[in-house]
């Protein structure tokens, strides 16, 4: 069997789901906030394509997942400043 590979971000769930259904999920942390954020960012990219591809609302909740991160783990401010911002 060839192994796949997929360098990409992944919710926290994810590598369970894979190893329940039988395959070895290999993850790794970001180095740092700035490597987190440039993840993220790559990441909202892909999720803004795939919007704009096919208005599917699970996209816009995907960059909604990922404007939380940005703004808790890598800015570390909670979103009610950043509504209140808004």
């Amino acid at each position: 069997m060839m192994e796949k590979i997929h360098d990409k971000l992944v919710r926290d769930k994810i590598p369970r789901i894979i190893e329940d259904d039988g395959k070895k999920a290999i993850v790794s942390a970001a180095k740092d906030k700035i490597h987190l954020r440039e993840v993220l960012l790559t990441k909202m990219f892909e999720e803004v394509k795939e919007y704009k591809e096919a208005f599917d609302l699970e996209e816009i909740a995907d960059m909604l997942e990922i404007r939380y991160a940005l703004v808790e783990d890598v800015e570390g401010v909670s979103m009610c400043k950043i509504e209140g911002m808004r």
